[in-house]
C-alpha cells in the first residue's frame, strides 16, 4: 500500500480537541475507509504520553471475529503502523454493553448503516477527552433515522468528512470546540482521586451516610454517563472499609460494568496507606480480560468486597450494598436487594439502558415514599461535570441533540375543550428530514413521550421512522397564528394482523392471542396495536387520552384501504379526511399491568384478554393485553380469560390488589358490554362451580351467621363461595362486600393483609366477612 499524505487539518483537529479536553470526530468514506484507521491511531498517539485504548465495534453479520482479527492485523502491517492488540477491545453492536462504564481513547464503528441509536449512545460517551470517534462509512444510508443521522452530521462543524486519500471533503471549523472549563482549582478537591468538584462532593456525602450505622440509609447517585458514578461508589467504598463494614457487596449487570468501580476501590485503599499482599488480597477472574472480582482485606480484621451478578444467590444480607447501573438491573430484583441496612446506588438516568427513565419515575418515587413497616433515609445525589471531557463538548452536544436524550420541558399556555382539539397523521418522511421545523416538533413529541410512564430508548427514534407498519397520530390545541403547533396529546401505534406465512418480527397481539386460545382465525383479523400514548404533563387527566382514543376509533373503523395511503407530500401534518385508512376489526394494547394504568383503558372500553405469568423484569410488572371491539366482537376471548384469570388467583396472582382483581373479574358488566354472561348468572348455573353444601357445612355456616361460631369454623367454606359468587358472575353483593371475598375467598389473603391493603380495620374485615356468608345464603338458597 502507497504511503498516504493526511491532510495537515486533521493532525490539527486532533492537537486541538486534546488540548480542550473535548472529543475529535472523523467519517472515513469508502469501501476501503479501515486501512486508515490506523493513520488516525498514529497521530492520536502522537499526541498522547502513552499508547491509546482502541474500542472497534462491528456488526456481527457482517463477518466473523476471527476474520476481521486476520484483516485488521494486515491492514495495520500494509499502513506501517502496529496497533498493540491488548489495546484494542473488539465487539459486536450485540453485545456493547458489556463495554459500558468502561473509557477508551480511540472509538470505531463499522457499518454505519447498522448502527441503532442505543448503540450509538453506549459507545460515543465511552471516549474520554481528547480521544478520537471514528465512523466506516460506505454510500448506503437506507432508512429515514439514518438519513437522520448522516444530515445531523454533514451540519456538524465538529465531524471531518475524510476521503480514501485521508482529504477532506466538508465543511470543517476548528472554533467549534469551545474553550473548555479552565477555571476548575484542584487544589479545592479534598480526596486527590476525584476528578471534579461535583464528585469531589458525592464522595464526602456518601461518607456521611456509611457513618451513620445506626438507621437504614439508601443513596442514590444519578447522572448522565460519564460523570463518574462508578469511580465515586468505589472511593466510598474504600471509605467503608476505614470505618470497619465488614462484608460489602458489590452488585451489577456484568463483571465487566464494575471495572472502574474496583480500581477506584483499590486506588483508594492504596491513598489510605493499605498494601497489596501485606494489608489485602485481590482475587480475579478472566472472561476475555482479567477482572477484579473480591478483595480481602487484613489489615485490622477480615473485611470482604466481593461482587455479585444480580441473579447470584447471596448467602446473606451484606453491611454494605452497592448497585452500579442500577437502571438496567430488573425492578423486581432492585427492589429486593434494598432491605440490606446501607444501600448505595448509582445509575445513568438519560435511558441509554432503557430503564433509566422507569427507575426514575416509579422506583425513585417509590423510594421517596418511605415505607411504614420498614423506614429509612433516602438521599439522591447528582452529578453534572464530566470526568471524560471538559465542559461544552461538541460530541456531547451533537449526540444530546440528534438522539434527543434530553429533551426540554415545552410548556403549553392554553387549555382547550377536548373536542376543539385538531387531530393529525404525522408524516414520517417530513419528521425525520431534518428541517429546522420538523427538528422542533420531532423534540417536541419525544419529549411527551419521555415524560410518560412509558419505558424509552433512543432506539425508539428508529422503530418509528424506520418500521413501516408504525404510524404516529397527534391532538394539537388549535392555533390562531400561524407558528409551530403545540403537541398536548401523541399517539404512536402499529398496525397488526393479516398474517401470512411463518412467524416474524412484530404482530405481537395476532401472534399472542391465536395462541391462547387456538384461534389460528384471529391471525387474518387486521387490528391497531396503540404502542403508546402520551398526554403533556400540564394535561394528564383531562380527558386528552380519550379523546385521542375515541378519533383513533372513528378513523380508524370507517377505513377501507390495505395501508396507509395519502399523496405524496412534505407536509409534516395531515388531517384524517386527506388519508385512506385501513380498516381495522380491533384495536388493542399491551402494557404493565397496574391498577391506575387499567383504569384509564378500562375507561375507554378495552377488556383485559391475557396476563403473562411471568414478570417484566424491565418494569416490575407483568405484561398484559388489553382489546377493544372495533368491527368485530371478540367478547369470548374475555370470558376464557376470566375463567382463566379465577382459576390462577390464589396462587399466580395472589399478591395482585384485590381492587385490580375486581377491575379485571367485573370490567365487562360494569361497562354494559355484554348481558348474556349477566343474565346466565341468575338463569343457568354451571355446576362444575356451585356451592353443593352438605348438612354439615351448612349448619356450620348457618351457625357462623347468627354468631355461635367463630370465622375459624367456616374459613375452609370460603374459598368455595368465591368459587361460585365470581365463576358464575353473580352479582348480589355490594362492590365492598365482593373485594372482601374476592381477597379473602379468592386470592387467600389474610386479615391483617386485607386490613393493612383496604385501609380498615382488622374487625371490619370479619364484619364484612360475616354479611358475605349471610346474603350468598339467602340469595341461593344452598
Amino acid at each position: 500500500m502507497d504511503e498516504i499524505e493526511t491532510d495537515k487539518r486533521v493532525a490539527d483537529a486532533i492537537k486541538q480537541a486534546v488540548n480542550q479536553g473535548h472529543r475529535s470526530f472523523f467519517i472515513l468514506n469508502g469501501d476501503n475507509s479501515k486501512n486508515n484507521v490506523p493513520i488516525l491511531y498514529n497521530l492520536l498517539s502522537e499526541r498522547c504520553s502513552f499508547l491509546p485504548s482502541v474500542l472497534w465495534c462491528y456488526c456481527k453479520k457482517s463477518k466473523s471475529r476471527e476474520e476481521k482479527k486476520k484483516k485488521m492485523k494486515k491492514e495495520k502491517k500494509s499502513a506501517k503502523c502496529c496497533i498493540n492488540d491488548d489495546d484494542i477491545k473488539k465487539v459486536s453492536y450485540q453485545e456493547v454493553d458489556i463495554v459500558m462504564g468502561n473509557t477508551y481513547e480511540m472509538l470505531v464503528l463499522e457499518n454505519f448503516e447498522k448502527i441503532s441509536p442505543n448503540t450509538l449512545a453506549k459507545t460515543v460517551e465511552t471516549v474520554k477527552g481528547g480521544g478520537v470517534i471514528v465512523v466506516l462509512m460506505d454510500n448506503d444510508k437506507n432508512g429515514l433515522f439514518n438519513t437522520r443521522l448522516y444530515k445531523s452530521l454533514c451540519e456538524s462543524d465538529h465531524v471531518m468528512f475524510l476521503d480514501q486519500n485521508m482529504k477532506l471533503i466538508s465543511k470543517f471549523s476548528l472554533s467549534s470546540w469551545r474553550t473548555g472549563d479552565e477555571n476548575t482549582d484542584r487544589l479545592t478537591l479534598k480526596n486527590e482521586l476525584c476528578v471534579t468538584v461535583d464528585q469531589d462532593n458525592a464522595v464526602a456525602q456518601l461518607g456521611h451516610i456509611l457513618m451513620d450505622r445506626n438507621n437504614k440509609n439508601i443513596a442514590l447517585l444519578k447522572a448522565s454517563r460519564g460523570r463518574g458514578k462508578s469511580a465515586a461508589l468505589g472511593l466510598a467504598v474504600a471509605d467503608a472499609v476505614e470505618l470497619r463494614y465488614s462484608i460489602v457487596y458489590i452488585v451489577a449487570p456484568h463483571i465487566e460494568n464494575v471495572k472502574m468501580l474496583f480500581e477506584f476501590v483499590l486506588r483508594g485503599l492504596r491513598g489510605k496507606g493499605y498494601k497489596e499482599n501485606a494489608d489485602f488480597d485481590i482475587t480475579r477472574i478472566f472472561k476475555g480480560r482479567s477482572y477484579v472480582q473480591k478483595i480481602v482485606v487484613k489489615k485490622n480484621h477480615r473485611q470482604i468486597i466481593e461482587y455479585h451478578g444480580f441473579l447470584d444467590k447471596m448467602d446473606r444480607y451484606p453491611d454494605l450494598l452497592v448497585v452500579d447501573e442500577a437502571a438496567a438491573i430488573p425492578l423486581p430484583i432492585l427492589k429486593d436487594l434494598i432491605r440490606a441496612n446501607i444501600v448505595l446506588m448509582a445509575s445513568t438516568m438519560d435511558g441509554y439502558e432503557g430503564t433509566g427513565r422507569s427507575l426514575s419515575m416509579r422506583f425513585i418515587e417509590k423510594l421517596k415514599k418511605n415505607d411504614k413497616d420498614n423506614p429509612y433515609v433516602f438521599k439522591e445525589i447528582e452529578l453534572n461535570e464530566s470526568i471524560r471531557y471538559k465542559r461544552n463538548d461538541p460530541v456531547e452536544r451533537w449526540l444530546n441533540d440528534v438522539l434527543i436524550l434530553k429533551p426540554a420541558d415545552y410548556k403549553n399556555k392554553l387549555c382547550p375543550s377536548p373536542d376543539t382539539c385538531q387531530f393529525f397523521f404525522v408524516n414520517k418522511k417530513t419528521l425525520f428530514s431534518y428541517h429546522k421545523v420538523s427538528e422542533l416538533f420531532l423534540k417536541q413529541m419525544m419529549s411527551i413521550f419521555v415524560s410518560s410512564h412509558y419505558k424509552n430508548t433512543p432506539d425508539d427514534l428508529k422503530i418509528i421512522a424506520d418500521e413501516p407498519d408504525h404510524h404516529v397520530f397527534v391532538l394539537l390545541a388549535p392555533e390562531k397564528e400561524k407558528k409551530l403547533p403545540r403537541i398536548i396529546c401523541a399517539a404512536h401505534v402499529a398496525l397488526e394482523g393479516k398474517v401470512t406465512g411463518e412467524r416474524k418480527d412484530g404482530n405481537l397481539i395476532p401472534w399472542t392471542l391465536s395462541e391462547q386460545f387456538l384461534d389460528k382465525n384471529f391471525l387474518e383479523r387486521r387490528g391497531c396495536r396503540i404502542v403508546r400514548i402520551a398526554v403533556h404533563p400540564d394535561y394528564q387527566n383531562m380527558k386528552y387520552g380519550t379523546r385521542m382514543i375515541e378519533l383513533l376509533v372513528d378513523t380508524f373503523s370507517r377505513g377501507e384501504a390495505r395501508t396507509f395511503e395519502f399523496k405524496v407530500t412534505e407536509a409534516l401534518l395531515l388531517p384524517s379526511t386527506e388519508l385512506s385508512m385501513p380498516r381495522i376489526d380491533w384495536m388493542g394494547v399491551s402494557m404493565g399491568l397496574n391498577t391506575r394504568i387499567f383504569k384509564f383503558w378500562g375507561r375507554n372500553a378495552f377488556y383485559p384478554v391475557y396476563i403473562k405469568q411471568t414478570l417484566n423484569f424491565n418494569t416490575g410488572d407483568y405484561t398484559s393485553i388489553l382489546l377493544r371491539n372495533v368491527n368485530q366482537c371478540f367478547d369470548r376471548f374475555y370470558f376464557i380469560f376470566r375463567e382463566r384469570f379465577l382459576n390462577l388467583i390464589n396462587f399466580m396472582w395472589c399478591e395482585f390488589p384485590v381492587e385490580l382483581c375486581m377491575m379485571l373479574t367485573k370490567i365487562k358488566q360494569r361497562n354494559e358490554m355484554d348481558t348474556e354472561k349477566e343474565n346466565l348468572s341468575n338463569k343457568s348455573i354451571d355446576t362444575k362451580y356451585k356451592a353443593n353444601f352438605g348438612e354439615f357445612e351448612l349448619a356450620r355456616l348457618e351457625s357462623y351467621v347468627n354468631g355461635y361460631s367463630e370465622l375459624n369454623v367456616v374459613y375452609d367454606l370460603i374459598p368455595i363461595i368465591a368459587r361460585d359468587y365470581f365463576h358464575n358472575a353473580r352479582n348480589f353483593l355490594s362492590v365492598a362486600q365482593e373485594s372482601i371475598l374476592l381477597a379473602v375467598g379468592g386470592q387467600m389473603k389474610t386479615m391483617n393483609v386485607i386490613s393493612r391493603e383496604l385501609d380498615i380495620t382488622k374487625e371490619q374485615v370479619q364484619i364484612l366477612v360475616k354479611k358475605v356468608v349471610a346474603k350468598f345464603l339467602r340469595e341461593t338458597k344452598v
